[in-house]
Formats: C-alpha cells, structure tokens, sequence
C-alpha cells in the first residue's frame, strides 16, 4: 500500500472510531448501514431527534468519509438527500487496542445501546418471536488463554459468514420477487468478572 493510501486509511479509521464514540454519530452510522437510502427526515423520524440536529450529524459524518449521498428529490422546493454507509461501523481489534479506556467505553455502551434498541423494537412489534427458528443464544464458561483465542477466531468467522450471506442475500433479492426478511445479527464476546 504507497504512503498516501496508507494515511488515507489511518484518516478513515480514525473517523471511524471518533464517529463510533459519539452517542449520535455512532448511532446514526449504524442507523444508516443497516437501512440504507434513508433521508434526514427518516432518520429523525426513527431517531426521535430534530432534523436540524440530523442533518447537522450527517454533514459531519459526510465530511468524514464515512456517508455518502446515493439519491437527491426535489420536493416542496427544497432537495432531499438518501445516505448509506461507505465505511461499515466495525472497529478492528489493532484498532481498538489503541483507543484510550474512555474512548473503548464509549465506543462499546454505544453499540451496545444500539444492539439492545434494535432488539427491543422487534420484541415490541411482535417480529422477535414471529419465527421459530430464531436464536437467542447465551454461553458462559471458564476457558485457558487458547480456549479465549479460539472463542475469538469462531466469532470472527461467525461474522464474517454472515456478512457473506447479507450480499448474497441481497444480491438474489434484486432478482427476485420476494420480499425482504430484515434481520439483525449481534454477536458479543467478552470476559466475565471472577465472581
């Protein structure tokens, strides 16, 4: 990779992480990645936020590289805009290695507030339990520095797996006639206090 890549990648990364920490920003990236082409009022909308306060955030997170425009209407004289996410929300483990304590926690109660409201709205819209072959998984356990590892290495290919089936998935989904099935996958490892 030449050098202005290189910082060009640094720069996106720390937009990233900078987005991901801010109890809006990071929200709203989520928000964006997983239902693209949404608009400002959309998203204050879902939000519960002003629209101002949405558009100045999306300006924000445009500047940074991390959203961009993929539609524009006229309507009522002015232009709406629709987003998605060019940068998906996902902090790699280097990277997170280097945030500071405060920066980590931030960064974690974010995605974490996001994992719990997406949750609570399909419980309360009846869609969490609406197929039987949902899962609800919860695995505790004491494990070596190996076993630590190995949890990490399943999860990773866990997710990754499921990033393969969301292509595909749309990908069959632009030729077909069949609805969509929205769903959300959360995946969450991490160690247990002692007692």
């Amino acid at each position: 990779m030449d050098e202005s890549r290189s910082r060009s990648a640094a720069s996106t990364e720390q937009s990233l992480i900078k987005a991901m920490s801010h109890p809006s920003r990071g929200r709203l990236l989520m928000e964006i990645t997983d239902r693209p082409g949404q608009n400002a009022q959309e998203l204050a909308e879902r939000r519960g936020q002003p629209v101002r306060t949405i558009r100045h955030h999306l300006s924000e997170l445009r500047k940074a590289g991390l959203i961009e425009t993929v539609e524009r209407k006229a309507r009522r004289g002015t232009l709406e805009l629709f987003y998605r996410s060019i940068v998906p929300p996902l902090i790699e483990t280097d990277e997170f290695a280097e945030l500071n304590s405060a920066e980590k926690l931030r960064t974690t109660t974010e995605i974490l507030k996001h994992s719990y409201e997406t949750a609570s709205r399909a419980l309360s819209e009846g869609t969490f339990d609406a197929r039987d072959d949902r899962g609800l998984v919860n695995v505790q356990a004491e494990v070596d520095s190996q076993g630590w590892r190995e949890i990490v290495d399943a999860h990773r290919r866990a997710y990754e797996e499921v990033e393969r089936v969301k292509v595909e998935g749309a990908e069959r989904l632009r030729s077909s006639e069949e609805d969509p099935i929205r769903v959300a996958s959360t995946l969450m490892w991490f160690e247990l206090p002692r007692t």
